[in-house]
């Protein structure tokens, strides 16, 4: 009995010259991200509003890349995909 193999394990851009299939990657990639981000801040916003102290976004930042590499691994992404996730919301608040 073969166990079933997971789509997302060899994830790559697909080899089409069609744009469909490589919008449809980079869009499960940004759904990633948005839901890291969505996660971490439906927790954050409500603990930090009541106490009435601003959001800190190192911190912030931090967790929603370690969030997006949580759910990247979950959702059985390459490893370097996975590192690509944690990072990306980290880097983008250092260079904003």
């Amino acid at each position: 009995m073969t166990a079933h193999k997971s789509p997302f394990r060899n994830d790559e851009l697909p080899e089409t010259t069609g744009t469909g299939a490589n919008t449809s990657f980079l869009f499960r990639q940004l759904a990633l991200q948005s839901a890291a981000v969505i996660a971490v801040l439906s927790l954050a916003w409500p603990y930090f509003g009541l106490r009435n102290e601003p959001l800190p976004w190192p911190e912030t930042a931090l967790a929603i890349g370690f969030t997006a590499f949580l759910f990247a691994h979950i959702s059985r992404q390459r490893l370097i995909w996975q590192f690509i996730h944690a990072a990306f919301l980290p880097l983008l608040w250092l260079i904003y």
